[in-house]
Order: structure tokens, then sequence, then C-alpha cells
């Protein structure tokens, strides 16, 4: 959160804060595909265990635009869009005060 909260502060009023996320859905079932496998690989044995070791909430990876959405909203975004842009591996977000 403290990441989130020091680029919101930093971000002009009418600035954007460009998003790049691995592409996972919100409902774990949805996510049991060939890349979605990978991404938990990435999560449980990088992702994850980097960001507990460093005393973080330990997210991982496969994280779905609606926890995406909930962190920005928490960190005091106003604005979430989640972006139309083809992607089989990324989801891309537009985020605003």
């Amino acid at each position: 959160m403290e990441t989130l909260n020091a680029i919101r502060t930093r971000l002009s009023d009418d600035g954007t804060f460009f998003v790049i996320e691995p592409k996972a859905a919100d409902r774990l079932e949805d996510n049991f595909h060939p890349i979605g496998t990978m991404f938990y690989g990435f999560s449980v044995f990088h992702c994850m265990t980097q960001s507990l070791a460093a005393g973080g909430p330990g997210l991982g990876t496969c994280m779905g635009p609606a926890r995406a959405q909930a962190l920005m909203r928490e960190a005091g975004f106003g604005e979430f869009e989640v972006l139309n842009i083809s992607s089989r591996v990324n989801s891309f977000y537009a985020v605003r005060k």
C-alpha cells in the first residue's frame, strides 16, 4: 500500500497511472489453463515469497481486476478503468485520482 500511496501523492491531478498486471481472472477456477498454471508457479515461488520476505502482504501474481481495483481504491484512487488492449498474458488498467 505504501508504494500505491506514494504514486497517488506524486501523480498530478489530471495524471494517469498506467498499470500492467499478469492477466488473471477474479475466480480461481477461471485461471485453470496453461498460462494460469505458469502464473501460479511464478506467484508461489517468486512474487509471493519476495513480498512476504519484505514484510509485504504476499498478494502474489494472480490478482484479478476486482482485487486490483480494491487495492487502488484503498490507496485513495478514485477512477479505475480496465483498458481494452488485447493480450493473452497481461491486463491493462488506467488509474486516476
